[in-house]
């Protein structure tokens, strides 16, 4: 982030990331150096016939410099000083990229990265959040209120109850689910067969006396 003013918005919207976007958290990319690699080079076909036999003494020179600092006075438009030399904004070439394990997006003076790697347990929090996603829809095609409290039924392999056993308080939280049972819905629940991160589930609500 660009400015203090600007750094200061990431505590705001901390949250609302991490719940809109499924975030588990959110950190500031300085503090780990940065989420690019970059490298800079000089622009040959506007240097060449310029400094000619120079050319290696700016080469050298762009070497030795901070490459971050040197993109953003290319970004920003300003003239670049390199010893004897001064080369204009256009007179190099800028080569970014995210670091190894990030999905990385950048725009002119911001870069945002999403951590790709999937720990069993981000995994887990996945399948849990897809349940609940379903059960709600469940709900609406039920037709119930939305403070109506219901029993819930999840029928499916190990690899999907295994991680709402251990999250079956936070499910119940947001389904408003006074029970889950871990069995085929009975007649009497409204159900449906679901597909959960491609494993094959029966859910079933039914509305609590």
């Amino acid at each position: 982030v660009r400015t203090e003013r600007e750094r200061g918005f990431l505590p705001l919207i901390e949250e609302q990331l991490k719940e809109e976007l499924n975030v588990k958290s959110v950190r500031d990319a300085r503090g780990q150096g940065g989420l690019l690699s970059m490298s800079v080079k000089p622009n040959l076909p506007l240097l060449g016939p310029k400094y000619g036999r120079d050319l290696p003494k700016i080469r050298q020179a762009l070497a030795d410099a901070d490459p971050a600092e040197l993109a953003a006075a290319s970004e920003r438009g300003d003239q670049i000083s390199l010893g004897e030399f001064t080369l204009e904004p256009d007179e190099i070439l800028v080569e970014k990229a995210g670091l190894e394990g990030y999905s990385v997006s950048v725009e002119p003076g911001y870069a945002v990265g999403v951590k790709t790697e999937l720990t069993p347990e981000l995994e887990a929090e996945g399948i849990v959040r897809e349940i609940v996603h379903q059960v709600q829809n469940l709900r609406k095609s039920a037709g119930f209120e939305i403070s109506d409290r219901i029993e819930l039924y999840v029928a499916g392999p190990d690899q999907l109850t295994g991680p709402l056993r251990t999250h079956e308080a936070y499910v119940r939280a947001e389904t408003l689910a006074d029970a889950v049972n871990y069995e085929h819905p009975p007649s009497a629940a409204h159900a449906e067969d679901s597909d959960i991160n491609g494993m094959a589930a029966s859910l079933g609500v039914r509305k609590t006396k």
